[in-house]
């Protein structure tokens, strides 16, 4: 299949989400997972949140919506973004940075500093961007 069918279909499937979405209720959309503490094997309950703070984001910055992360749990998603392994593999895209919270207590790396807030550095180091001058990554 060619990239301009694959992509058609991304964009028919958006569509259909999003009509989806619109026919739940509050109650069906998310709050139905509140208090869920299974995870899949292998992960924990870390990830959970890592997850359901960057998708949150995934979700509001195109919208043009501030949402902010509490900075506890942001603390602890930079965290594990930075030690997992995995395919984010924070530590091994920025072998030569060094990220500092300027709103958390919050370090990681060495080499070149990159300071902002802990959401964007977790929004970073899950490989998504965030306004953080990384050309001055010391790579």
């Amino acid at each position: 299949m060619d990239d301009a069918t694959v992509w058609a279909y991304v964009d028919q499937q958006r569509e259909d989400l999003a009509d989806f979405l619109d026919t739940l209720s509050p109650q069906q959309w998310m709050r139905a997972s509140v208090g869920n503490r299974r995870h899949p094997p292998g992960t924990t309950a870390a990830d959970r949140l890592m997850d359901i703070l960057v998708h949150g984001q995934d979700i509001a910055i195109p919208l043009g919506i501030e949402r902010t992360m509490p900075i506890p749990a942001a603390v602890v998603a930079a965290n594990r973004l930075w030690t997992m392994g995995s395919a984010l593999n924070a530590r091994k895209r920025f072998p030569k940075t060094r990220f500092v919270a300027t709103d958390a207590d919050f370090s990681v790396g060495e080499g070149a500093e990159i300071r902002g807030r802990i959401q964007d550095i977790v929004m970073t180091l899950s490989g998504r961007p965030a306004g953080l001058p990384l050309q001055q990554r010391g790579e």
